[in-house]
């Protein structure tokens, strides 16, 4: 009886042993994130309402043909990538080299600069450490993109004016050759993470709501945000430039015409 009671404690110490080394060994992970109340689900019932308002009234063509090509970024760090590839082969833009098989496509890892060695833009670089503002505008002009840079200052309400006529022109705009993607900060906006890259789907100009197709749709889900409060989160400092975010302004003209505003 007292061999069968140790050798019951032994058993009982290594299964303790083994769940402890389990769980200390075992990575934390995440199956998506609650959405704040101050923003608002596009497939809840309040959202489909907005969406439906803000296609009556003309706001919701860049919608359309940034849904068809709508990615979830293939690695935590990828925002910027999964963004400019999803606005390019909105935009049909040919990246003039082959994706797979005969196909000319443009993907996350098609967006690695040849000159990834001079300019910086490597896949690994962007996959430890994200990309900034600048860089962004930067690799979206090695790859002959046209686009338009805006940082945002928060005290200047007539750059806000500006931006509103920039998303209600562009959000209308029934050629859609034109896409906005926003650096933000999440933070700002009561979410989780810090800076953060994705393309504005929509605009109901009744509501002053911005529709962000958040490229990590495996943390939030597309959502309506009050535009004044996406503004606010585009001012916020980056941690690391210590530069304002902003806006991006894309264009479906192939040739290289990057600006910075």
């Amino acid at each position: 009886t007292i061999l069968s009671a140790v050798s019951s404690f032994l058993l009982i110490k290594f299964k303790m042993k083994t769940l402890c080394r389990s769980l200390c060994t075992e990575k934390l992970s995440f199956h998506k994130r609650v959405l704040p109340a101050n923003l608002i689900a596009l497939s809840s019932s309040e959202g489909k309402k907005i969406f439906r308002e803000a296609l009556q009234r003309g706001g919701m063509e860049s919608f359309f043909p940034l849904s068809e090509q709508f990615i979830t970024q293939s690695e935590p760090s990828y925002c910027s990538l999964s963004s400019l590839a999803m606005v390019l082969n909105a935009l049909s833009f040919d990246p003039k080299k082959v994706w797979k098989g005969a196909w000319r496509w443009v993907s996350e890892e098609m967006l690695e600069c040849e000159t990834a060695e001079i300019c910086g833009h490597s896949i690994g670089r962007i996959k430890e450490n994200g990309m900034n503002f600048d860089e962004f505008a930067a690799l979206s002009h090695c790859h002959g993109v046209t686009i338009k840079s805006y940082r945002v200052s928060t005290s200047n309400s007539e750059q806000y004016n500006a931006f509103r006529d920039k998303v209600i022109e562009i959000s209308h705009n029934q050629d859609a050759d034109k896409f906005i993607v926003v650096n933000f900060s999440r933070k700002n906006l009561g979410q989780t993470g810090s800076g953060h890259f994705s393309p504005l789907g929509g605009f109901h100009d009744g509501l002053e709501l911005a529709l962000v197709l958040d490229v990590a749709r495996f943390k939030y889900p597309p959502y309506w945000v009050p535009l004044n409060k996406l503004w606010e989160s585009m001012g916020e400092l980056d941690a690391h430039s210590k530069e304002s975010r902003g806006y991006f302004i894309i264009s479906s003209d192939n040739n290289n015409n990057s600006q910075v505003a």
